[in-house]
């Protein structure tokens, strides 16, 4: 992702042999704040959409973590049952003030 006062990770599989699919995002920041939101383009509208919040962990480099599995009934972000209606969607990690510090693309 392209980092405005973070670093990042994004990384997102297909288990095709078992017909589930996974996402994983990960991030790290230098920030005080306790929580982060993720926000993800909806492709229904167009617009950014609250998806979930993580804890930041760690000291000076603190990590924050958003996954779901289907296969353990974790239902993927915004409802589609495959990842073909997120790729290509927009993402960002939003701080406690609602700034973006993270952007990518799925």
């Amino acid at each position: 992702g392209e980092s405005l006062r973070a670093r990042g990770k994004l990384k997102t599989s297909l288990k095709s042999s078992r017909g589930s699919y996974s996402l994983d995002i990960r991030a790290w920041a230098r920030t005080g704040e306790s929580t982060v939101a993720l926000w993800i383009e909806n492709p229904a509208t167009g617009s950014l959409e609250p998806v979930g919040s993580a804890s930041w962990d760690g000291g000076g480099n603190r990590r924050a973590r958003f996954r779901g599995r289907t296969d353990r009934s974790q239902p993927l972000p915004l409802g589609p049952t495959g990842p073909t209606p997120l790729q290509g969607r927009r993402l960002e990690l939003r701080d406690q003030a609602g700034q973006a510090i993270l952007q990518g693309t799925l």
